[in-house]
């Protein structure tokens, strides 16, 4: 492969040569370039295409998720402004004025005390900020997560309860639940309770 040099001074000596004495060499070096031209010209507008597609689909994406609703209050108690069938996003934050369940398609029903506070993060994960939540998740499919503190409770189809604290405590009633937390993991059966993690 010739050097970096050679082909250096051959492209000179071509620049100083008169184009009418070579005129099948000026022919195809301009049919050359008109090609590299237009073949970067293709390159150009097939990424920009490449980057509005994948930016397109990421705003789809986020806009579906965040616009389908995870949760609907299915009872309250009669005498306030909520009422059933109010439903709750992904981000949405709810603070419950009295006793509420919410249901959640295809994951179960979780029951909020008075003043308990909850984040939807998905349709399968929530975090308690406050309060307490009793849940009650269908058997099977993909689980469920309810975060608090630095507690995170995993389920499969099991009636459980998270109480929020610094030192969250989690009950359960039916089934099983596994807890983790910066102090460890473990598993909790039927009627066993523990406080996890905390200062």
């Amino acid at each position: 492969t010739p050097s970096h040099k050679v082909w250096h001074n051959l492209s000179s000596e071509l620049d100083r040569t008169p184009i009418e004495t070579k005129p099948s060499l000026a022919l195809s070096k301009g049919a050359k370039g008109a090609r590299v031209e237009g073949f970067t010209r293709l390159l150009r507008i097939a990424a920009a295409a490449s980057l509005l597609t994948a930016a397109i689909s990421f705003g789809f994406v986020a806009y579906v998720t965040r616009s389908v609703p995870v949760a609907t209050i299915s009872h309250v108690v009669p005498g306030t402004d909520l009422k059933p069938g109010t439903t709750f996003r992904a981000g949405e934050t709810f603070t419950a004025p009295t006793f509420v369940v919410l249901t959640i398609p295809d994951v179960g029903t979780l029951k909020l005390d008075k003043g308990s506070t909850l984040r939807f993060d998905s349709r399968r994960r929530v975090t308690l900020d406050s309060g307490n939540v009793f849940a009650e998740i269908i058997p099977g499919g993909k689980g469920f997560e309810v975060r608090s503190g630095d507690a995170t409770v995993t389920v499969h189809g099991t009636r459980f309860g998270v109480r929020a604290a610094a030192a969250p405590t989690v009950y359960v009633l039916e089934g099983n639940v596994r807890v983790e937390s910066k102090s460890g993991s473990q598993t909790l059966t039927e009627r066993q309770m523990a406080t996890v993690g905390g200062p």
